[in-house]
């Protein structure tokens, strides 16, 4: 633990920095679960890196040791297993191809159509549009999942939304010029 508190004064050093003891303190708790040696070599790459202009904070440190798999990242990969669960499981296999698709997807390929409607209408040449429009739609399901509104149809925002709501609602366009 001393080599890296000496690693972290040099290095905030290098950067024009003085660390109380008390934030080095904090320093070393945020990274005292991860293996010392890989911080200390995190902290030399950071500082010969040219894109690198300031000490790093622990969670960059972190992001070096062990990066974390982004919603990007996972919107990628389940639209990636959409369209590669399609010739290794083909129609007939719904449920496997659902296990190895995994929820994120599967949600993806309900809302296309379901499994059955994607082997059987999925072209070739459709596949790179397909799969972008996959992975936006992943990661809106994602977006609506953790503000707990899965199942949810889209509505209209703001006064037209309201305003579109009175039309379905009244017969008589005179209420809403009042």
């Amino acid at each position: 633990m001393n080599r890296l508190k000496e690693v972290i004064v040099l290095t905030a050093a290098y950067y024009g920095r003085d660390l109380s003891d008390h934030v080095l303190k904090m320093y070393c708790e945020d990274l005292a679960d991860l293996n010392q040696d890989q911080v200390i070599l995190a902290y030399n790459q950071w500082r010969k890196s040219p894109r690198n202009r300031q000490m790093p904070l622990p969670a960059e440190i972190r992001g070096l040791i062990r990066p974390e798999i982004s919603a990007d990242d996972e919107a990628k990969e389940a639209a990636a297993r959409i369209f590669a669960a399609v010739p290794k499981f083909g129609w007939c296999n719904q449920q496997q191809a659902r296990e190895y698709i995994g929820e994120l997807g599967w949600r993806v390929v309900d809302m296309q159509g379901g499994w059955v409607y994607l082997c059987e209408t999925l072209k070739p040449s459709m596949v790179p549009t397909l799969q972008a429009q996959c992975r936006e739609l992943a990661k809106t399901v994602q977006i609506k999942n953790i503000n707990g509104l899965d199942n949810i149809a889209p509505g209209l925002p703001g006064k037209f939304g309201e305003m579109v709501g009175v039309l379905g609602e009244s017969r008589d366009l005179k209420k809403l010029i009042e």
